[in-house]
């Protein structure tokens, strides 16, 4: 029988493509094992050799937000499902992807010491950052201290993995591996969706936002942006979750008076679907503001979806990762102030130049294809396990 890795994570897999990734490649080597909270739609065909768990109570992704009373249980049902699956299952390493799910599987793994944990650790959060009175603060400071038991630790860039070390304040020295946001190798750009392909044969050029809007995306400036825009252009506003963000985002367009130039697409269930209109983008904006520290250092996901599916990328400078990924590679630009005439313009200035585009179509594809993929990404850490592993044996 393969050796087994046992992989927690305190949400729905799904929703997070590098992690889905990680199961896959696992899956090439292993047998996995899968504990998940069970929120939302799972539609992920996952190998045959991966076992799937989904811990309760169930809820949409609209209505994430429960009582205490359940969340304690779900979270008491999660350490235990982790701990009856280490007991029958003996697996050669626990993998956890995010703090609940870390916080979990040390607990539950205190009978067995001798299990390695490698833990994932991509929330950007400093424990100053979070007021006292949270309990997400309280788990922070868990986190923090019981980091130590963690045998290899992985980050999404090296920017966060000092932070978060300087953070815990560790004093032994951890193995840490970075491992970017990548999506996986796509040889060949996906197929552009049938609605997508409808707005581009009609002649307009499309730029997209990809992912939730709220209280941490410059919305309403990208969209009073608009007026500087070439009048052939729409913005695509896509993967919004639940009606409380397309009624936020309506309004805000409303508001503006471009209900003309913005279209809503609802969450997408499938990464097929999600890819099959990113595609579509002439452009594809990044428009977080920048709360916390570790924010500035952050490589979201929408970044190298753009990237493999060659979109240049216009995206705010205050982002210094990011920043320094599209200058490296030239495959985009960044705007230095949030007002609507810096953003309009650097994104006209970009449409207007059909060479550049290209060049920067070319160069993302280039890196994506060479570097920025999830399997070239994935390689180091998928070494370390399997050297752990051959050790354990």
């Amino acid at each position: 029988m393969l050796p087994s890795v046992l992989v927690g994570f305190y949400s729905n897999p799904e929703h997070i493509s590098p992690l889905t990734d990680s199961i896959d490649l696992l899956s090439n080597e292993f047998r996995v094992i899968v504990v998940a909270r069970d929120v939302g739609n799972f539609n992920y065909k996952y190998p045959s050799n991966v076992s799937l768990f989904k811990i309760g109570p169930h809820c949409e992704m609209s209505k994430y937000n429960m009582p205490f009373y359940k969340k304690l249980f779900s979270f008491l049902s999660f350490i235990l499902k982790l701990f009856i699956l280490i007991r029958r299952e003996k697996p050669s390493i626990l993998f956890l992807y995010d703090t609940n799910a870390y916080i979990a599987g040390w607990l539950a793994s205190r009978p067995f010491r001798n299990i390695p944990i490698f833990y994932h650790q991509s929330d950007p959060v400093l424990l100053s950052e979070i007021p006292k009175n949270y309990f997400s603060y309280f788990a922070k400071c868990l986190e923090l201290n019981v980091v130590r038991s963690a045998d290899v630790l992985s980050f999404t860039d090296p920017y966060n993995a000092k932070l978060f070390l300087d953070d815990a304040k560790l004093k032994i020295k951890k193995e840490v591996i970075i491992v970017e946001n990548c999506t996986c190798k796509l040889i060949n750009i996906p197929k552009m969706s049938y609605e997508m392909q409808k707005i581009k044969d009609s002649g307009k050029q499309i730029i997209i936002h990809r992912g939730p809007v709220g209280s941490g995306v410059n919305l309403r400036p990208a969209v009073r942006s608009i007026k500087y825009w070439p009048d052939n252009s729409v913005l695509v506003l896509l993967g919004l979750i639940a009606n409380r963000q397309i009624e936020l985002c309506r309004n805000v367009v409303q508001q503006e008076g471009f209900l003309d130039r913005v279209i809503l697409v609802p969450y997408l269930p499938t990464r097929e679907e999600l890819l099959g209109y990113t595609v579509s983008a002439d452009i594809g904006l990044i428009l977080y503001k920048i709360k916390k520290e570790g924010m500035k250092y952050w490589g979201p996901t929408k970044l190298y979806d753009y990237i493999a599916c060659g979109i240049p990328v216009i995206a705010p400078k205050e982002m210094i990762f990011v920043d320094e990924i599209i200058k490296r590679h030239e495959i985009g630009l960044t705007f230095e102030s949030d007002s609507p005439e810096v953003i309009g313009k650097t994104i006209r200035h970009l449409l207007e130049q059909p060479a550049l585009l290209q060049k920067m179509r070319d160069n993302a594809r280039k890196i994506h294809l060479s570097e920025l993929n999830y399997e070239t990404q994935f390689e180091p850490l998928l070494k370390k396990i399997k050297n752990v592993i051959g050790d354990c044996s």
